[in-house]
């Protein structure tokens, strides 16, 4: 049950969230490649995907308080 309807600064703060999730998986990702080239690709998407979820995970909990 929602109390009152959406807003705009609540929707720009979750479009931050969203875009600040992508350009974390981004930079974790190609950290991990410039790290270690040897490293595969698929190794690589997964470790930043995780990093970018727990990341993204955390910013919502601290938006919705």
């Amino acid at each position: 049950n929602v109390a009152e309807p959406p807003s705009l600064p609540e929707l720009m703060r979750y479009v931050a969230v969203a875009w600040s999730s992508i350009a974390t998986n981004y930079v974790l990702y190609a950290s991990i490649l410039y790290a270690g080239p040897a490293t595969a690709p698929e190794a690589a998407l997964i470790l930043a995907s995780l990093g970018a979820m727990f990341d993204q995970a955390l910013r919502v909990a601290r938006i919705t308080q």
